[in-house]
């Protein structure tokens, strides 16, 4: 994850910066926990007469300011490292030999590594952020992921004689655009939404991984061979997605978020077509 160590070196070296650079040093410090303004590392700057500037921050929860007190601003703010996604991945109008196990598919989520927000209404915030993420998608049934090495195509197959099947999945890692309309619904409440476009990453974290225990004794020292792994790097996803994202969270602590992909997770010239879902539980809010 060099891209999520990456960016915390940079908030941490902006925070750090900010503290002993602001104009505000000599304001008085508030530190509280904001049900409203919540996001999990905001950097606020303002300029003009009626809304001084100060330096502002929060992480996860605990809001530290050098002025009292939030508003609503026209101008931009930065949020960092906001909505913290764990849960499971299901297939939807996917082939009958391709049974995916929701229990044991997971999805990681993080929707705002970095992102840009304006709050032009006292209960209404847009967002624009940059984020990732991993999904598991795998079969524990009697059928397996393959691919075929010359064509590259993704089909499912039998497992190998005499072996007993574990497991079989497809893991892919994307980046994500997403724009967002955050509506404050009060007591706490707040309820997020929008599309999510998702690039496919470099490299091999678009994967194969089958397990199985072998029965055979193929190294002939009359013992039986046991568990296998079997790994496939560099398969043919589909390059560009669209999640359509719902999240409802509560004081910044806890939410459920639910992402539907209306666009095939395999690229469908080189494997079987199908959709999914994904939801699960919150953290740290938006």
């Amino acid at each position: 994850m060099k891209t999520i160590k990456s960016f915390t070196a940079l908030a941490i070296a902006a925070a750090t910066m900010i503290l002993f650079t602001s104009k505000a040093s000599a304001q008085e410090i508030a530190v509280s926990f904001d049900n409203e303004t919540t996001d999990s590392l905001e950097f606020v700057s303002q300029s003009s007469n009626s809304h001084p500037g100060g330096w502002n921050f929060d992480f996860i929860g605990l809001n530290v300011s050098s002025k009292k007190g939030h508003y609503r601003s026209y101008l931009p703010t930065l949020t960092f490292f906001s909505g913290w996604g764990f849960g499971v991945s299901s297939a939807l109008n996917a082939p009958v030999d391709v049974d995916i196990n929701v229990g044991r598919s997971f999805n990681f989520c993080i929707e705002d590594v970095v992102a840009i927000r304006m709050r032009p209404w006292k209960t209404g915030t847009f967002s624009l952020g940059y984020g990732f993420d991993l999904r598991n998608y795998r079969m524990t049934g009697d059928m397996r992921f393959i691919e075929n090495p010359d064509s590259k195509k993704i089909y499912t197959a039998d497992y190998p004689g005499n072996t007993v099947p574990n497991y079989s999945k497809i893991r892919t890692f994307s980046n994500t655009f997403n724009l967002k309309y955050i509506q404050y619904l009060g007591k706490g409440f707040r309820l997020a939404f929008g599309p999510e476009v998702t690039l496919l990453g470099k490299g091999n974290k678009q994967k194969i991984v089958t397990n199985y225990y072998d029965n055979n004794d193929n190294n002939n020292d009359g013992k039986k061979d046991g568990e296998q792994e079997l790994k496939t790097k560099k398969i043919k996803a589909n390059k560009v997605g669209l999640n359509l994202v719902g999240v409802l969270n509560y004081k910044n602590l806890f939410g459920v978020y639910a992402k539907y992909s209306p666009s095939s997770v395999l690229n469908p010239a080189f494997g079987p077509e199908f959709n999914t879902v994904s939801f699960g539980v919150m953290l740290f809010g938006l």
